[in-house]
């Protein structure tokens, strides 16, 4: 999407179809990966309660001398599968960011067609004398 940014101000009518159709796939692509961390959100916490049951009924495997809930919660931020599923969490939030701000960025795109349009229509770019 990178060249998705740059706007050519003498075709315009081109660019408004475009802009439509980037918008589309960026909005599409925005609620994808929210829908990914909601998803990331819910195998963590799962995570996070299957690794405390595990470290309550089990807690010499996890070098625990007396149980409490400070160590038991310090045991599940270090349990192998809560930190696979933080580390996908994070990936999938960095990639929803990155697509709002594409939709963000799109949303200044179509004020600068707006922008250019306007100006067309004031003859902005005829020549002078004409």
């Amino acid at each position: 999407m990178e060249t998705v940014y740059s706007i050519d101000k003498y075709k315009l009518d081109e660019e408004c179809v475009q802009q439509v159709e980037f918008i589309e796939e960026a909005a599409h692509e925005a609620v994808t990966a929210r829908i990914a961390v909601e998803g990331a959100k819910a195998r963590l916490e799962q995570a996070k309660a299957a690794a405390d049951i595990e470290i309550r009924n089990s807690p010499a495997q996890f070098n625990l001398a007396k149980v409490t809930e400070g160590t038991v919660a310090a045991a599940v931020t270090t349990h192998p599968n809560v930190v696979i599923f933080t580390n996908e969490l994070l990936t999938a939030r960095e990639t929803m960011l990155k697509w709002e701000a594409a939709c963000n960025m799109l949303e200044h795109r179509k004020k600068s067609l707006d922008n250019l349009i306007y100006l067309q229509g004031q003859g902005y770019y005829s020549k002078p004398g004409n």
